[in-house]
């Protein structure tokens, strides 16, 4: 049924806040508007069903749905969707079955798109078109890769990758590799020397081979991610762990585009995410369709903004009728947009070691194992080499039909008389090593260093007071092991925390923990000035009721 219930005026200024519709002139929305359905439902409703045929696209005007999937016996939920997301795209965009099952959660209205109405939608509207397939996609994704982080009630709304061109500029030396390697082996074969260019040309195809799939896995693996909680970009390092780096919408200020030349022709650029303290900016480089990106997180902003003055309202509202004594006892304000807290757990921590561990409000780090390995390997090598030497001698001891010397009981004594010392040697590096904490507890920031026997050095710093946060991961080597050094300057200080695994992930703790304590210190203050209004609200009521004749007040007062 055509859109009734709904001004005009209303639905175009709905209209012009997607990011589905940006850079519409009026008389486009207008279009658009004429061509939208409305519909219905109460709630517990079902909109549609997984595998039911599907022509119709929504957006929610009103209401709230949860989008799930049935697994066995298991429903899965997939997400719950609000005024102004959008839904059901993939079925008529490609002719697909539904993918999930939609009920509402609330009474909802929702604006539709039928297939026809769809279809003149992407053919008026070429770049609509490019959104609503992205939107597609990212959906698909999402799917496949089930990240495990997501947390309850995060909705994906949009995911993209680098540009073709950026995997283009990462190819470009291992086709060159395989090229000259090529050649070697089939071209320039000189006579005399058949074997070395073989041997040279499979190495060099070998080498360009596995370098090829490398960077073409690398650059599958990174995401750039939008959820109605923060903006995400995800690094995958094959066969290590993955590093993010996010930022929360609620500490967003603003978001850039920066484009050359050639971005503007292939549409490609970086985007800059700032936010206010500016320790959690994100600067994501060569992102495909930067402008698709950018609307995503300027609406969902709106959404924040939108949803902070509605609780505002909403709790001076409590606090008046509490006041009063109006409210119910049960009647507590509880904020809409809560900042988010650091994981219980790393992305995908080191398998070997813990290099992370949670314990209440308190996170402790951990050096990367790499730097206890460096420092055991040669007292582990010569232990290797008494614990080989031992078991050599035993061995000849029981294949020699005649006593030899030395013997088992003397091999035995020798091999541990000879392994105490690199033994000892791997015991003080690994308490070395475990010893060398870094920690973030609610509100401070840890560096503490012990000696095992020796002397411990602590260093602490109020996180309400850190100016800046940076990681470096410099080297092949820590790039491909995901280890760098994480420093934070507080005051004309600064604490460094020194090879440490996934540093993107501690920066992002640390940077959580500010939050948590703007978050609380604003909503302290907001507290005390809607006590203050409300105490002056109380104060003006008695004030006009003691002024009231007492024929025109209430029995009984």
């Amino acid at each position: 049924m055509p859109v009734e219930s709904i001004p005009e005026e209303d639905l175009l200024r709905f209209l012009r806040q997607r990011t589905l519709f940006e850079g519409f002139e009026e008389e486009d929305l207008r279009q658009v508007a004429g061509r939208l359905g409305e519909h219905k439902l109460h709630a517990g409703q079902d909109l549609f069903k997984e595998g039911a045929p599907g022509e119709t696209f929504y957006i929610i005007w009103a209401g709230q749905v949860r989008i799930w999937r049935r697994e066995g016996d298991r429903e899965i939920e997939l997400a719950i969707l609000e005024r102004g997301d959008k839904f059901g795209e993939e079925a008529p965009l490609f002719n697909r079955p539904r993918s999930a099952n939609v009920t509402t959660l609330k009474d909802s209205i929702f604006l539709t798109l039928e297939q026809e109405n769809l279809e003149w939608l992407l053919r008026t509207y070429p770049h609509s078109k490019e959104n609503l397939t992205a939107i597609a996609e990212s959906h698909r994704i999402a799917r496949r890769e089930r990240f495990d982080w997501v947390q309850d009630g995060e909705v994906i709304h949009l995911i993209t990758r680098r540009h073709w061109m950026e995997l283009a500029q990462d190819l470009a030396w291992p086709s060159l590799l395989l090229a000259a390697s090529g050649l070697v082996l089939f071209g320039l074969t000189i006579p005399g020397l058949t074997l070395i260019s073989a041997i040279l040309g499979g190495a060099g195809l070998a080498a360009g081979v596995l370098w090829f799939l490398w960077e073409a896995i690398d650059w599958r693996n990174d995401f750039f991610m939008i959820t109605n909680r923060r903006v995400i970009w995800l690094e995958r390092v094959l066969l290590q762990s993955d590093s993010r780096r996010e930022a929360p919408l609620s500490a967003i200020q603003s978001v850039n585009v920066d484009r050359s030349f050639l971005g503007r022709l292939l549409d490609f650029g970086q985007v800059n995410v700032r936010t206010f303290t500016g320790t959690g900016s994100l600067t994501l480089t060569n992102v495909s369709q930067p402008r698709l990106f950018q609307g995503n997180i300027e609406e969902l902003l709106l959404r924040v903004r939108s949803k902070t003055e509605e609780a505002r309202t909403d709790a001076m509202r409590i606090a008046i009728r509490q006041s009063l004594g109006l409210a119910d006892p049960d009647e507590v304000f509880v904020p809409p947009i809560q900042p988010m807290s650091p994981d219980e757990k790393p992305l995908r921590p080191f398998r070997l070691v813990r290099t992370r561990e949670v314990e209440g409000n308190t996170i402790t780090y951990h050096k990367h194992p790499w730097v206890l390995l460096m420092r055991i390997w040669i007292p582990l090598f010569l232990l290797l080499g008494v614990v080989g030497a031992a078991a050599f001698f035993i061995w000849r001891d029981f294949a020699s039909p005649e006593p030899v010397y030395p013997g088992i009981g003397s091999a035995i004594l020798f091999g541990i008389l000879l392994g105490i010392v690199p033994l000892g040697m791997i015991l003080y590096a690994y308490l070395d090593w475990r010893n060398d904490l870094y920690r973030i507890t609610k509100d401070q920031i840890i560096d503490s260093e012990k000696k095992p026997l020796g002397q411990e050095i602590t260093k602490t710093a109020p996180i309400r007071n850190i100016q800046s946060i940076t990681h470096a991961r410099k080297g092949l080597l820590r790039l491909i092991l995901n280890f760098g050094t994480v420093t934070v300057v507080v005051a004309d200080t600064s604490l460094t925390f020194l090879d440490v695994h996934d540093p993107a992930t501690i920066q992002q703790d640390i940077f959580y923990r500010q939050e948590q304590l703007k978050f609380e210190a604003e909503e302290g203050e907001n507290e005390r000035e809607r006590q203050r209004l409300a105490e002056w609200f109380k104060i003006y009521h008695d004030v006009t009721e003691s002024a009231r004749p007492p024929e025109d007040k209430p029995e009984g007062e």
